[in-house]
């Protein structure tokens, strides 16, 4: 071996043991970065998820008691119609109980002997059984004197609604309740009593049930004043405690929360447990998010917490990061392996770019020999017909074609796409005008020559490729066009006074079924008109939001051209028209152009 060949190779295993060093480096710095942005992701993930569910479980709650909030407002407006009446008090809490299952008991405590034949107290009331069934019946006397509630005071005082504290209750069914009071007046707009509706709490017990995040997560509530309404982790604190009143060890963090609850704040922050864990706490209030349109009525006051263990969140982070290391020194040693067979095959790897630019040279080849098997792109004012055409690949070499030739009068053209592209496209296409030529130049008939040609194409093509093809045969001297379509794009005539597409068949691609039987057609091409003929590189020619041109922007191109009889003008203006649509968006399928300008007038 040389010693030139030998310091070569030495240079070469130095500079791979750089780049793996440097590479080991930088996938550590990256695994760190990924882990830290991954933690960052997950906690916005775990916050945007739970403030989900607090959002749901806000409007679970409000959903109902705003439903018995408007229910009781809408029965005052009935009552305070019928005070006159106080035996029909007892039909209307009855229809308030019909309406809203929630509620247990409803009745009206009316001012001191407002009805001087009931005496002092009035207070009629009706309550659902536990079997469902609606019982009324007047409680109010000295065993249960309602004037002495702050519930009645308050309403009475003010004369506003408000929400009661959670308590047991002691009329009717013994339930956990909280109960919604409403000002009843009388004619005057004096006070007459107050409406109280008691909303049983065992609905709440659902709540209890709900892991939002983890195994180990839950929800608890509080009232306004503090008064522990939910709370997943012991039962017996639940309506028995206020968070002022529990034991002093509580951490700081714990009564911190409380506080931002209390205070009607949204949140989240992490909290210390009993166990010496660290919690993470998402908190809001809970507020009506639905209330009518009519009724400007009173909030809770209450407060809810998702609370969840730290750890049972970043676990799947804490195993990440074990997996992490692993595919660390897994990487190290993969990225030892591969340098090693780099230097082997860095000689390889330069024959191989030696080849891949020899191919290119031959693509380049290629492409200049098929763009030489096509016609001169333009031909000026042959017995009155000029020609023009257009066609550039969106790769070396492409599968769009066009081929025109003058015969016995007769100008005889054409224009295809063939499926796919790349050189199968290519050599496809050359086939296909190579056909176009034979057939033609001893048939006039357009359904002959395009049949002829799509049952050549069917026993020759072995890939099931195919040819969307149109072809057409203009007398020079009467105008008259034959032509027959194979599933191509709709050709669009241009005149002095009109833009048409052109009457087509569709009839199937040349290629796609041998013996199909194609139809031809006709037409009368008026002197001073163009025949615009193009692929569907045109009309599906994308911009950089993904959007395609479509034919309705290439007819109102024509339309610029009526009158105008300019072949030439028309090709270069929808180049420019797809140069200005596309922006910068990579040409992503051929696109192949051909005006046929018929205009005896310039015989």
């Amino acid at each position: 071996m040389k010693f030139s060949e030998r310091f070569n190779g030495y240079s070469k295993f130095r500079g791979g043991m750089i780049v793996l060093l440097v590479s080991a480096l930088l996938v550590e710095l990256a695994m760190v970065a990924i882990i830290a942005y991954a933690k960052e992701v997950m906690q916005n993930d775990v916050s945007a998820f739970a403030n989900i569910e607090l959002q749901l479980a806000n409007k679970e709650i409000t959903d109902l008691l705003s439903d018995v909030q408007c229910s009781a407002a809408c029965m005052v407006w009935s009552l305070e119609r019928n005070l006159d009446k106080p035996d029909s008090v007892y039909q209307v809490l009855r229809g308030l109980l019909d309406n809203e299952p929630s509620v247990i008991n409803c009745g009206v405590f009316f001012r001191e002997n407002y009805y001087a034949e009931y005496g002092r107290w009035f207070e009629p009331l009706a309550s659902r059984g536990v079997d469902g069934s609606i019982s009324v019946h007047q409680v109010g006397g000295e065993d249960h004197d309602y004037l002495d509630m702050k519930l009645f005071k308050g309403v009475m005082s003010r004369g506003t609604d408000r929400w009661s504290e959670p308590y047991r209750n002691v009329v009717g069914r013994e339930d956990m309740v909280v109960s919604y009071a409403y000002p009843v007046r009388d004619a005057d707009g004096s006070m007459a009593g107050v409406l109280c509706a008691d909303i049983s709490l065992e609905w709440l017990s659902a709540f209890s049930k709900r892991k939002p995040l983890t195994p180990s997560s839950g929800l608890m509530m509080l009232s306004g004043r503090g008064r522990i309404i939910l709370y997943p982790y012991d039962e017996n604190m639940v309506l028995t405690k206020k968070v002022v009143e529990l034991d002093d060890d509580v951490p700081v963090s714990v009564h911190e929360m409380h506080q931002r609850m209390l205070s009607g704040e949204s949140g989240e922050m992490e909290v210390e447990g009993h166990d010496g864990k660290t919690w993470l706490a998402f908190y809001c209030p809970v507020t009506f998010t639905r209330i009518g349109e009519q009724y400007d009525l009173a909030q809770t006051g209450w407060s809810m917490a998702i609370l969840c263990p730290k750890s049972e969140i970043y676990a799947p982070l804490h195993r990440m990061q074990k997996m992490v290391m692993i595919f660390m020194l897994l990487s190290i040693a993969l990225l030892a392996f591969i340098v090693v067979r780099s230097i082997r095959n860095i000689i390889k790897l330069n024959g191989a770019m030696a080849e891949r630019n020899r191919l290119d040279g031959e693509l380049r080849a290629a492409s200049v020999i098929q763009r030489g098997m096509l016609p001169m792109a333009k031909l000026n004012n042959v017995h009155g017909v000029s020609v023009s055409a257009s066609l550039t690949p969106a790769k070396a070499v492409g599968g769009d074609l066009y081929d025109y030739f003058e015969r016995d009068g007769k100008l005889f053209f054409c224009i295809g796409d063939v499926s796919g592209k790349g050189i199968p496209a290519a050599l496809l296409m050359s086939v296909t005008r190579t056909l176009f030529r034979n057939v033609a130049s001893r048939e006039d008939d357009p359904q002959k020559i395009v049949e002829m040609m799509n049952d050549n194409l069917v026993q020759m093509d072995e890939q099931s490729m195919f040819v969307t093809f149109f072809l057409g045969v203009l007398d020079v001297v009467s105008g008259v066009l034959r032509y027959c379509n194979a599933g191509h794009e709709v050709p669009i005539v241009i005149s002095s006074d009109a833009v048409r597409s052109l009457d087509v068949v569709a009839n199937l691609p040349l290629g796609a079924w041998e013996g199909y039987q194609y139809v031809g057609q006709n037409t009368q091409l008026p002197s001073g008109s163009v025949l615009f003929l193009y692929t569907d590189g045109l009309t599906e020619a994308m911009n950089e939001a993904h959007e395609q041109l479509r034919i309705s922007a290439v007819l109102a191109e024509c339309e610029l051209w009526k009158n105008r009889c300019d072949g030439d003008g028309l090709l270069d203006a929808m180049k420019v028209l797809v140069l200005d649509f596309a922006g910068e968006a990579v040409q992503s399928d051929d696109l192949t152009m051909l005006t046929v300008t018929y205009n005896q007038q310039n015989k």
